[in-house]
C-alpha cells in the first residue's frame, strides 16, 4: 500500500466506533467463523513456553475501534498453566469448533478466547482453618471443588476465576500467613476455548500501522508520496539516470 492510499488516522478527540472485538477463525472445511464475545470472556496470549509451563497474559475481552485496533480494559495478569494440559485443551476445543490445524503444537504468541475460565489452587492448612480458606475464596468468586484430610493438614481445592487467581492466592497468604501452603491445583479449565491467533496477529498489524500513520503529519505524508519524475538538466549528472538501460549496442 502506498502511503497516500492509507486511510487517515482519526483526529484526536474525534469519536470512533468502538465495539467488542468480533474475532474470526479459519475452519478446516474452508471459510471462517466468528467468535461472539459475551461479558466475562477473556483474552489470553501465550507469553512464554519453557520447562513444561505455558505463561499466559490474560485480560478482559478487548474492544475494537473503527481502524481495527484493540483496546483492553483493566490490567493484564500472568497465569502459569501446565503446557501439556493447555495443549490438550486447545486440541480438543479446536477440534470441537472445526478449526484449521486443530492439533498443531502451541507456540509463543498463540491467542485464545476463553469463556468461564478457571485456575486451580490447592491450599493446605491446619484443620481448623479450612473454613477460613473457603470464606476468603468465596470473596474472590472461587468455588471449593474438594476438601481432603491428610496427616499434614486439610487440603482445600479451589477453582478460581482466571483473572482473580493471583489476587486470591495473595489474599490467602495475607490472611493466613505461613499457616497456608498454596500450590497449583487442577490447572487451567474453560467452558469454551477458541483459537483466535490469526485474528490477533492481524489486529497487531493494524495497531502497528495505525501508530505509524498517526505519527506522520499530512505534510510529511505528502512529501513521501510519489511525485513527478525528476529530469536532470543538460550537463548535470543525476544518479537516477545512471540506471537507465543502454539503447545503443556496444562495439
Amino acid at each position: 500500500m502506498r502511503m497516500e492510499e492509507r486511510a487517515p488516522a482519526t483526529p484526536p478527540g474525534e469519536s470512533q466506533a468502538v465495539r467488542p472485538w468480533p474475532a474470526t477463525y479459519e475452519l478446516a472445511e474452508g471459510g471462517s467463523a466468528g467468535f461472539e464475545p459475551r461479558p466475562g470472556d477473556l483474552y489470553a496470549a501465550i507469553d512464554d513456553l519453557a520447562d513444561g509451563v505455558a505463561v499466559l497474559r490474560v485480560s478482559e475481552w478487548p474492544d475494537v475501534d473503527g481502524e481495527g485496533r484493540l483496546a483492553f480494559p483493566g490490567e493484564a495478569v500472568s497465569v502459569g498453566a501446565p503446557a501439556a494440559e493447555l495443549q490438550a485443551l486447545a486440541d480438543a476445543e479446536r477440534t470441537r469448533h472445526g478449526q484449521l490445524a486443530p492439533t498443531r503444537p502451541l507456540r509463543v504468541g498463540d491467542t485464545f478466547a476463553l469463556r468461564e475460565a478457571t485456575a486451580g489452587l490447592a491450599v493446605t492448612v491446619p484443620d481448623r482453618l479450612a473454613d477460613d480458606v473457603q470464606a476468603v475464596a468465596a470473596a474472590y468468586g472461587a468455588r471449593t471443588t474438594n476438601v481432603r484430610d491428610l496427616p499434614r493438614g486439610t487440603v482445600v481445592e479451589l477453582a478460581a476465576p482466571l483473572l482473580a487467581a493471583g489476587a486470591l492466592a495473595e489474599a490467602i497468604e495475607r490472611e493466613l500467613g505461613p499457616r497456608a501452603a498454596i500450590e497449583p491445583g487442577a490447572g487451567l479449565a474453560a467452558g469454551e476455548l477458541v483459537d483466535v491467533s490469526g485474528a490477533a496477529r492481524e489486529a497487531a498489524k493494524a495497531a502497528y500501522y495505525g501508530a505509524a500513520a498517526s505519527a506522520l503529519s499530512e505534510d510529511a505524508v505528502e512529501a513521501m508520496a510519489p511525485g513527478e519524475p525528476v529530469v536532470a538538466a543538460p550537463g548535470v549528472f543525476d544518479i537516477r539516470m545512471s540506471a537507465a538501460p543502454r539503447t545503443e549496442p556496444r562495439l
